[in-house]
């Protein structure tokens, strides 16, 4: 719920005035409360009840009467139909334009592609090679800089990165700043 809202900026630019519910059980899907954080103007207003179809990945309202419609995934699919067949890819990064790019670019890194994977909410990045502390196995407390970084140019969104020569270990970075290697 919370990339979908990201996303499509349902609730704005952030999510930092929202809070996720923990997801309940509604039948066959999942119920998702969402309401605004106690530390913003309205706290604890309900905004949103989501119904979550986990199995067939689909997304819905409790009532359509009483929420505002749920617009396209990033992929372009509808939020209650499936999604789309086609991966985004960016091969040209002077078509890349995003502040992930300045931020990977910052750390002496070079991004050859870019994916978008669960419905154009998941970046994944292929790098050139690891380079300086960004190195293949390298511990979470050398790559905490780095993630925290990047954590800020994705508004905290996770991210998942490769390097050119070897696709079968990925970087992955799930915000705030946690770091692991992950074998495919």
């Amino acid at each position: 719920m919370r990339r979908y809202a990201f996303f499509t900026k349902r609730y704005g630019d952030s999510v930092d005035c929202v809070d996720f519910g923990v997801s309940q059980p509604a039948g066959d899907r999942r119920r998702v409360e969402v309401k605004t954080a106690a530390t913003c103007a309205g706290a604890g207003t309900q905004r949103d009840v989501f119904l979550v179809d986990l199995a067939g990945d689909r997304l819905g309202v409790d009532d359509s009467s009483k929420r505002d419609p749920l617009t396209r995934w990033p992929d372009g699919s509808s939020a209650d139909g499936p999604p789309a067949e086609m991966i985004r890819e960016i091969y040209r990064m002077n078509d890349w334009k995003s502040p992930l790019k300045e931020s990977v670019q910052r750390h002496r890194l070079v991004p050859i592609r870019v994916q978008s994977y669960g419905r154009g909410t998941y970046a994944v990045i292929t790098l050139a090679g690891w380079y300086d502390v960004v190195q293949l196995d390298a511990p979470p407390d050398v790559l905490r800089p780095f993630a925290e970084d990047l954590c800020r140019a994705t508004g905290g969104m996770p991210i998942g990165i490769f390097a050119a020569v070897d696709r079968t270990r990925m970087l992955r970075i799930r915000c705030p700043a946690a770091t692991f290697w992950d074998k495919l």
